[in-house]
């Protein structure tokens, strides 16, 4: 995803992303953070944001986006291009959930983010700068104790026509 570009033509995709928890126990739910990882290297935040508060998963419960039936992520879309002389990318979407509610959001200082509309009506948290997005993920996810921690994730190709 080229950060900032919706107005500059890039295409909001339709499409439904599936994505099934499966690893966590079987006592409750949890609160989850949904990261897009974008081929320019840096990192948003889906949820939470100002339009998709806390949101819940359960073993075996399956995440979509956008979802109808779910009234925050019915909006979410996602607007995909290739980049500048690459007419291929892969990118991916990540569903984590902690046992300790522990979400990505936290500890990561406002000058290291810029708010990015993600699709009319849902603007979210991006981290930019690819270094930083890189050493603020792993310094969150090596946080999480292996046996507190689920991840579902799913990616996909954007080819240039």
């Amino acid at each position: 995803m080229i950060i900032g570009a919706i107005a500059a033509g890039m295409q909001i995709v339709q499409k439904i992303w599936t994505i099934r928890i499966e690893k966590l126990d079987e006592k409750g739910t949890r609160e989850i953070s949904g990261l897009g990882l974008w081929a320019d290297g840096s990192l948003a935040i889906l949820f939470p944001n100002d339009a998709v508060e806390t949101l819940q998963a359960a073993k075996g419960e399956t995440i979509k986006i956008p979802d109808p039936q779910n009234h925050q992520l019915a909006h979410i879309r996602l607007a995909v291009s290739t980049l500048p002389d690459e007419p291929e990318i892969t990118e991916q979407i990540k569903v984590v959930a902690t046992k300790t509610n522990d979400l990505f959001t936290g500890g990561i200082s406002e000058q290291k983010m810029q708010e990015v509309q993600l699709s009319p009506g849902v603007n979210v948290q991006v981290i930019t700068d690819p270094d930083i997005a890189r050493e603020e993920y792993f310094r969150w996810f090596f946080s999480i104790p292996p046996d507190e921690i689920a991840i579902a994730q799913t990616q996909y190709h954007v080819v240039e026509k």
